[in-house]
C-alpha cells in the first residue's frame, strides 16, 4: 500500500510519486556502464528516496551511506576509519544475505591496510569473479568535506579508472558545495576529465502537487476540498516534503486545514532554520538580514544591499556578494529566470517574512 504522506523516506519505487523518469535514468545509467551518477536537489525534494527505492530493486549489490549520520555520529568530523566501517558492514551484510558464512568471507578481503581503496578493490575483484555490479549510493556527500584523512574526489577517480564493476550516485542538497567538493571543472582537481551523469531533482509543479495531496488523502480515505489543496499549494509550493508534512498533520494528527497549515510553518521554519544555522553562524546577522531582505521580496541585488546595510551598517559590494554566493552554494537562495534573488525553500521565506 502506497503512504505518501509517510514522513520516513522511500524504500521502494512503488511507493515513489512521480519520479519515474528519474528512475529509467538511474537505471539507463548503470546499463550504460557509467559509473559515476549525481543527484542534485535541495532539502526535502526527494533525493534519498529516489536513491533507497532504486537501490531497493536489487539489480545489483548496494551500500547506502549517508554522510550527515557519520558527520553528527562523531561531532561533526568525517573520521574516514567510520566510512570504511560503514562500508565493509555494509557489504558483509549483502555476503550474509547471499549466504555466504563469516568464515568464506574471509577470503574476500585481502589482508592489506585497512582503506577504503583496498576494501573497493576487493569487491571488484569479487564482483568481477561473481559477474556482479556494485554501487555504493553516498546521500549528502558534501559532509566528506571534513574528513581530514582522505581525498574522496581523488578515492573515486582512482575507482573510475580501475574498477570496472563499482559504481557510484552521489548526492547532496548543498548543491554548490558539492559542486565545488567534486571539482569538475578544474583541470588539476583528480575528477577533472571523468564523465558523470546528473539529475537534477526539481520541485513539482501546482498540477502534481494537487494530485500528490489528492492521491495521498485518498489512500487513506479522507475527503479535503480543491480550495484547501490550492491554498496549500500557494503557500507551499511544490517542495513534497513540506507538502508531505501537510498530510501527516491532517490525516495522522486529525487536524484542520488552517491548524496544519500553521502547524508546518511552526514547525517547519524551526527546522529550516536549524538546518541553516551552521552554515550561516560565521556572519549570522548579515546573512539573516540579506534572506530577510529576500524574503520580503527585495531580490535585486541593489535592493538586498540598501537593506543590509540599513539594519546592520555598512558592507563592502564584494563583502555582499560573497554572502549571496555562499548562501547559492548552500541551496538557501536560488536565482529566478529574471535574475532575481529567491529563497528556496517557501517555509524559511514566510517565516523570515513576517
Amino acid at each position: 500500500m502506497l503512504m505518501l504522506f509517510d514522513l520516513a523516506p522511500k524504500d521502494d519505487a512503488s511507493e515513489l510519486f512521480d519520479r519515474r523518469k528519474e528512475l529509467e535514468e538511474l537505471h539507463s545509467a548503470m546499463e550504460r556502464g557509467e559509473k559515476l551518477t549525481i543527484v542534485y536537489g535541495i532539502r526535502r525534494i526527494g533525493k534519498t528516496s529516489l536513491i533507497r527505492s532504486f537501490i531497493s530493486e536489487k539489480e545489483f549489490l548496494s551500500v547506502f551511506l549517508d554522510v550527515r549520520q557519520i558527520y553528527y555520529t562523531h561531532k561533526r568530523t568525517v573520521p574516514s576509519e567510520a566510512v570504511y566501517e560503514q562500508i565493509l558492514r555494509g557489504f558483509t551484510d549483502l555476503l550474509l544475505g547471499l549466504g555466504i558464512g563469516a568464515d568464506e568471507q574471509m577470503g574476500i578481503f585481502s589482508a592489506g591496510e585497512n582503506n577504503i581503496t583496498n576494501l573497493l578493490s576487493d569487491i571488484n575483484k569479487w564482483c568481477l569473479a561473481k559477474k556482479a555490479k556494485f554501487l555504493l549510493a553516498i546521500d549528502e556527500a558534501q559532509y566528506l568535506r571534513f574528513s581530514r584523512k582522505v581525498s574522496y574526489d581523488g578515492v573515486m577517480a582512482w575507482s573510475l579508472d580501475n574498477l570496472r564493476n563499482v559504481f557510484f550516485v552521489i548526492s547532496g542538497s548543498e548543491v554548490g558545495v558539492l559542486r565545488e567538493m567534486l571539482d569538475f571543472e578544474n583541470t588539476k582537481a583528480p575528477l577533472y576529465g571523468r564523465f558523470k551523469n546528473e539529475l537534477l531533482l526539481r520541485k513539482f509543479n501546482d498540477e502534481e502537487s494537487a494530485e500528490f495531496l489528492r492521491r495521498g488523502f485518498e489512500e487513506l480515505g479522507c475527503k479535503v476540498g480543491n480550495k484547501e489543496i490550492e491554498q496549500v499549494i500557494g503557500r507551499i509550493g511544490g517542495l513534497v516534503g513540506w507538502l508531505a508534512y501537510y498530510g501527516h498533520y491532517r490525516t495522522t494528527d486529525k487536524m484542520g486545514h488552517e491548524e496544519a497549515l500553521e502547524r508546518i510553518f511552526s514547525d517547519g521554519s524551526k527546522i529550516a532554520m536549524s538546518e541553516v544555522g551552521d552554515l550561516i553562524k560565521k556572519s549570522k546577522d548579515r546573512y539573516m538580514a540579506i534572506m530577510t531582505a529576500i524574503s520580503k521580496g527585495m531580490g535585486s541585488w541593489s535592493g538586498i544591499k540598501a537593506y543590509t546595510v540599513g539594519t546592520t551598517g555598512k558592507i563592502p559590494d564584494s563583502g555582499l556578494d560573497m554572502l549571496l554566493s555562499s548562501l547559492i552554494r548552500f541551496s538557501i537562495v536560488e536565482k529566478d529566470s529574471k535574475g532575481n534573488y529567491v529563497m528556496a525553500d517557501p517555509i524559511l521565506k514566510e517565516y523570515l517574512s513576517r
